[in-house]
């Protein structure tokens, strides 16, 4: 069978070319799937005034093909402000990976996008997530909390994939609860009380609250017992009954470090 012939490309990296609107096509694989309307028409109007400030970014491929790699709001804007053409920056580098970068670093991806996103890239390049890590300036514990929100069933990752207000918090509290259905459970919660992070997480950790509590309450005894000052006016009852108290708390002390 004979191979397939590949177009070589008539455009130089780095360049600035205008190119016409309807032959730029915009990538399946972009990461940012979810575009305000209202911010999209305030830059059709800034458009229609000024013109295109940024260039966006387009490759080629191997049909000749002419592919967006970065600045999908320009290029929506741009043809619904009515223009012909549009200034572009051609690049030879891999699309995926640019648009991934621009947009994580721009913060323009809702949560459920920017985890989509790595996920999908990360399976594609086959890559660790140390290697991803690496590859776009984030901690690799950061790239793990991201990654996370993957476990999310599918319908609520649908839910709020054009969900900005959402914050990540949220999700990757959402998403330690152990089952699909105690995640939406959890969901549901979280939308119709209005719960914060912190409150989403005394949910998904209970045990960890008490713990921290517990934490909370035993330092403020400490700062009791340490304010206390013993002087010549205690009785000896007095000193009886803050002695007797104390062993009590001891054997408290000694049968909770005995469960733990």
């Amino acid at each position: 069978m004979m191979a397939e012939n590949t177009v070589t490309s008539s455009y130089e990296d780095g360049m600035l070319y205008k190119i016409p609107v309807g032959s730029i096509h915009k990538d399946p694989n972009q990461s940012r799937k979810y575009f305000n309307e209202e911010a999209l028409d305030e830059l059709v109007s800034s458009i229609k005034k000024h013109g295109i400030i940024q260039p966006v970014l387009f490759r080629q491929d191997d049909k000749g093909k002419l592919i967006l790699v970065a600045g999908e709001r320009r290029y929506r804007a741009s043809g619904k402000a009515g223009l012909k053409e549009i200034p572009a920056i051609f690049t030879a580098k891999e699309g995926e990976e640019l648009n991934l970068v621009e947009n994580l670093f721009r913060e323009n991806l809702t949560p459920v996008e920017e985890a989509e996103a790595l996920d999908r890239y990360m399976q594609k390049k086959k890559c660790k997530q140390d290697q991803l890590a690496e590859m776009i300036g984030k901690k690799r514990s950061t790239v793990t909390e991201i990654l996370s929100i993957m476990r999310l069933p599918e319908d609520v990752r649908k839910e709020l994939r054009s969900n900005a207000a959402c914050s990540r918090r949220v999700l990757v509290e959402i998403a330690k609860e152990k089952t699909e259905a105690k995640m939406r459970a959890t969901f549901k919660k979280f939308k119709e009380r209005g719960l914060t992070s912190d409150e989403v997480r005394k949910i998904t950790r209970p045990h960890s609250h008490k713990a921290e509590m517990l934490k909370k309450s035993i330092e403020g005894i400490t700062k009791v017992i340490k304010a206390v000052k013993i002087t010549d006016e205690w009785t000896p009852d007095q000193i009886d009954n803050v002695k007797m108290a104390l062993g009590k708390l001891e054997e408290n002390i000694k049968e909770f470090r005995q469960k733990l």
